[in-house]
């Protein structure tokens, strides 16, 4: 804290005159005024003690909240402290916080920007190295008073070139903490705002440089370099970084304190997407494009939305829809039909949301009596299933009827529904069962770990049906090594035939045409950072399914992927990871690849491989 400030903060509380109530203070300053007429500085005291009083009148309140009585106190307060301040300035105050209470004056009486920003700059005129004169006027800027998304980060981008080097930095980087620490429980601003990046990353270094004694202060420049994703910044700041505490209003959740540690612990973070973004401080679930290949669904566990629509290009949200309290543990997406599903945890809501994006002030909200574990959306009728505790639930949106499966399941975290919406491939790696969707009828089960005697491949995961009902899956061999292919299972189940005959163990997907397959390699053993040896980079192998062969590698993540997805035309992929809220956006439209449906490699026999016999 500017000393000061510091020195103004001490005389206006009550206590430095031994009062008990800021009346019997202001009496006090008010003979400190009479003994120096021609001083500014009692007056200044005296107006910031009003200011004070005022807002003690008007309360912290929302302004609907707060009695006729208690405004009219505040306004005669503020009045009275800014005809205290005219007084100062007149009489040749001789540093800035005058005119940093005249700011605070304007805010609270709706001065127009003009105005504020003449006083700003008779202020800085005055008293260029006083920050919280820059600090009030960036706070005035805010949403919150009036001012419009973006006049932040462009004054703080302006104050950066208004002081030489590294002070107009520092004063860059300050600004941009004192609004995070407004905007604590939520981040905006310091998120999915304005911020030029690069600044953003050079004043974190130039913090944490000078104020190294202030953990507060330390551990936002971090949280800076892990927004920017500057790594070579985020390694000069790890050692100065100490413990979290919630009180520095840095981090909002203690997670990200320790991803930043092993984050910045890293020797060398993978490269070669085309672009990339933080999506999130506390913690992202599923993603998915959306019909224009530049914007990005992302579902958030906590904070104030539940999902957002950001521009994978500048990390911009476009869209966002509320969180419906507690925690969001699957956000889903149809592009078709302008729907999304969410469901959520331990409350408020135990259960799910329907948005319809034509219809944002309708959602469809249903409460469950336990947590729904995984769900679906029908591509073509208003259905919605899930699974809970050992049932699986149907419910049609248009009766509201409710469906329970006869089919006893002690898991399912795979729901996947056929292209026209009958069929649905239910369960969880080495069960799953194929049910009709309209009655929860169980047509059949994959070949699975609840065969005896165990077939030579079990299903482990359904990544898509075709049009006429065949299953694309990955099925693991055990014997003699074993192996994961990917494979494709006939329309009643009873045969099977191998695609990619081995391609190994990792987080799947596959492309909406079917021609290409994404696997996500595990993490290498101990090649993470010292802090944590089980962290390291994660890969992405590209096969192309009609060649038979890996054709791309992509340098993936510093931690195991969470997600994977491709976009509709299925020239991009999207990948998050599982610890971080980092989104990767990869270029595919390199890879040459026939306009033909993708076909299998040409078996020996040249039929399909009869399921009970198994394939490797």
């Amino acid at each position: 804290m500017h000393r000061l400030s510091q020195l103004y903060l001490e005389i206006t509380n009550p206590a430095f005159t031994d009062s008990a109530d800021y009346p019997t203070h202001c009496t006090e300053l008010g003979k400190w005024r009479d003994e120096l007429p021609e001083s500014p500085t009692p007056l200044i005291a005296l107006a910031a003690a009003h200011i004070d009083w005022a807002w003690q009148a008007r309360g912290s309140g929302f302004a609907y909240t707060v009695s006729e009585e208690a405004w009219n106190l505040f306004h005669a307060r503020i009045d009275e402290a800014r005809k205290l301040l005219e007084r100062a300035v007149k009489l040749g105050a001789q540093d800035g916080q005058a005119h940093r209470l005249q700011l605070l004056v304007g805010m609270a009486e709706g001065w127009p920007d003009d105005q504020m920003r003449e006083v700003f700059d008779a202020g800085r005129k005055l008293d260029p190295a006083y920050f919280p004169l820059y600090e009030q006027m960036a706070v005035s800027l805010m949403p919150r008073w009036g001012g419009a998304p973006g006049d932040v980060e462009r004054f703080a981008a302006e104050v950066a070139g208004l002081l030489p080097g590294d002070d107009g930095l520092a004063f860059f980087g300050l600004i941009s903490h004192a609004i995070h620490c407004y905007e604590c429980n939520d981040p905006t601003t310091i998120l999915w705002g304005e911020y030029d990046r690069k600044l953003l990353a050079q004043s974190a270094d130039v913090l944490a440089k000078r104020y190294s004694q202030s953990q507060g202060v330390v551990q936002f420049a971090a949280l800076c370099s892990l927004v920017c994703q500057d790594h070579a910044v985020a390694q000069r700041i790890r050692p100065l970084v100490g413990k979290f505490d919630l009180n520095y209003k840095v981090f909002v959740w203690k997670y990200t304190h320790q991803e930043f540690l092993d984050w910045a612990a890293a020797e060398t973070i993978p490269g070669g997407e085309e672009s990339s973004f933080r999506a999130a401080l506390a913690g992202c679930v599923d993603l998915s494009f959306a019909d224009d290949s530049r914007y990005v669904w992302v579902g958030h566990q906590f904070g104030a939305r539940s999902v957002t629509l950001m521009d994978a290009q500048t990390g911009k949200v476009e869209l966002e829809l509320p969180h419906p309290g507690g925690i969001v543990n699957r956000a889903l997406f149809d592009n078709d039909r302008k729907l999304v599903l969410v469901a959520a945890w331990r409350g408020p809501l135990v259960g799910w949301m329907l948005f319809d994006l034509e219809n944002l002030a309708e959602p469809i909200t249903f409460s469950t009596k336990t947590n729904v574990d995984t769900i679906a959306l029908n591509p073509k009728r208003r259905q919605v299933v899930w699974y809970e505790r050992g049932m699986l639930r149907l419910l049609d949106l248009t009766t509201m009827e409710r469906k329970t499966t006869d089919v006893k399941m002690p898991s399912a975290s795979d729901l996947v529904f056929s292209p026209d919406g009958s069929r649905l491939a239910a369960g969880f790696g080495g069960r799953f069962f194929v049910l009709d969707s309209s009655t929860g009828t169980e047509l059949f089960k994959l070949p699975g770990t609840f065969d005896s005697p165990w077939p030579k491949q079990i299903c482990r995961k359904v990544l898509r049906f075709e049009e006429d009902g065949r299953i694309l899956a990955i099925a693991s061999s055990i014997y003699p090594t074993p192996q994961y292919a990917l494979v494709r299972y006939s329309a009643d189940g009873k045969q099977s035939e191998t695609l990619l005959p081995d391609v190994g163990q990792g987080l799947t997907a596959l492309s909406p045409d079917r021609r290409l397959l994404a696997i996500a390699r595990a993490t290498s053993p101990n090649s993470g950072p010292a802090t944590n040896p089980n962290l390291g980079p994660c890969g992405i192998d590209i096969y192309d399914v009609a060649a038979g062969q890996r054709v791309k590698q992509l340098g993936g993540h510093w931690i195991p992927i969470g997600n994977l997805q491709f976009s509709a035309d299925s020239k991009k992929l999207a990948s998050i990871a599982r610890m971080s809220d980092v989104i990767k956006i990869w270029s595919l439209e390199d890879l040459a690849i026939n306009d033909s449906p993708a076909a299998p490699p040409a078996q020996q026999n040249g039929s399909a491989t009869p399921m009970e016999s198994g394939t490797r």
